[in-house]
């Protein structure tokens, strides 16, 4: 398989071979639009938050506030030893 047929999900497994320990990466597989890449250092994947609230208001038909509470409450609030690291690139802009 070339690179470019490689979803974004197989380079990041493929990378996980130079890091100790698992990759974490979000269910369901959708979320894989959201990532901006791995964190060097650590080896975490790292997700664009407001892309995933995006998602959650695209695919589940949350409005923006359903979205960002759900996110808050269900994915950093499960937060794990590995677990992605999440960007808010509002504060770039």
């Amino acid at each position: 398989m070339t690179v470019a047929e490689m979803t974004t999900r197989d380079r990041i497994n493929e990378l996980a071979d130079l890091f100790d320990g698992d990759i974490i990466l979000l269910e369901p597989e959708r979320y894989d639009e959201a990532i901006l890449g791995m964190c060097e250092q650590t080896g975490r994947v790292v997700y664009d938050r407001m892309l995933i609230i995006e998602i959650m208001m695209r695919d589940d038909g949350m409005d923006r506030d359903e979205a960002e509470e759900f996110f808050s409450f269900n994915t950093l609030g499960t937060q794990v030893e590995g677990y992605p690291i999440f960007v808010d690139r509002r504060c770039a802009e």
